[in-house]
């Protein structure tokens, strides 16, 4: 017993540990973006917002395979983790292709989607397992490496310069 109570200590301080990475202070962050993608539009698009809760939906699971890979790295927990970043990279911009809205809408929309796709991919693309097929899908979709894992300071100003674009109440949305 008292080596499972120390196994299970172990994981603990190793899952507290993460939480002073970037990415665990800037998974909250990459979310707040997709969750607040419906409130940018001139008005709300009920597809807009279903598009903002497909996006929040996989995010806060990729988050959870990421943390359960960081914590126990199988290569079932390494596939679980690829499974979630491959159905982003494909279902976010395939959505986002099928949304009826106005031009500048869209621009905003997509500005998000490449904010959420530049974190997924740096993130990913910091885990062997995931690395080649993150690496390989952004070189296919946008013919540029991979960038380095955001802060939350970065992904914050890309907000404010990419979607906002000045507009305050926008600006308000993510911290």
């Amino acid at each position: 017993m008292k080596k499972l109570g120390n196994r299970m200590l172990a994981i603990g301080l190793i899952s507290t540990m993460l939480c002073f990475t970037t990415a665990c202070q800037t998974w909250p962050t990459i979310i707040a973006v997709a969750q607040s993608a419906s409130a940018v539009t001139s008005v709300f698009y009920p597809s807009v917002g279903a598009f903002s809760s497909l996006a929040v939906n996989l995010l806060q699971q990729a988050e959870a395979a990421y943390n359960t890979y960081e914590a126990n790295k199988t290569e079932g927990n390494a596939a679980a983790y690829v499974a979630v970043i491959q159905q982003i990279e494909t279902e976010l911009p395939a959505d986002l292709n099928s949304l009826n809205i106005p031009l500048a809408d869209q621009t905003k929309v997509s500005a998000v989607v490449t904010i959420i796709l530049d974190f997924v991919e740096a993130e990913a693309a910091q885990v062997p397992a995931s690395a080649k097929i993150v690496t390989d899908a952004r070189m296919a979709r946008v013919h540029r490496p991979v960038p380095k894992p955001m802060t939350k300071k970065q992904i914050i100003d890309r907000w404010q310069l990419d979607v906002c674009r000045g507009d305050q109440h926008c600006n308000s949305l993510v911290k």
